[in-house]
């Protein structure tokens, strides 16, 4: 037996998936209602703090990989985390 669940696929990184498995290293999601599966952990302060060093960890790790510099504006500042997790 398999449980469908409707939602969008994510990998560890919180990077979308398509229905092969892959994934664009520039689409991120951390819209809780729109990841699919039984995540009855993916809420709250953890959950924000988490997701938000998994992405910013895999942004640093995309970038080194291709020697791109990041631009300030594109750095994941307190005040953008605080407002995405206003309980912060």
């Amino acid at each position: 037996y398999y449980l469908t669940v409707p939602g969008i696929s994510i990998n560890d990184h919180f990077q979308v998936l398509d229905k092969f498995g892959s994934y664009n290293h520039r689409v991120y999601m951390m819209a809780v209602p729109h990841i699919g599966g039984l995540n009855p952990d993916y809420s709250g302060l953890d959950f924000c703090e988490t997701a938000a060093k998994r992405i910013a960890n895999a942004i640093r790790d995309h970038n080194r990989h291709f020697s791109v510099e990041l631009q300030p504006d594109l750095l994941l500042l307190k005040k953008d985390l605080k407002r995405m997790c206003p309980t912060l």
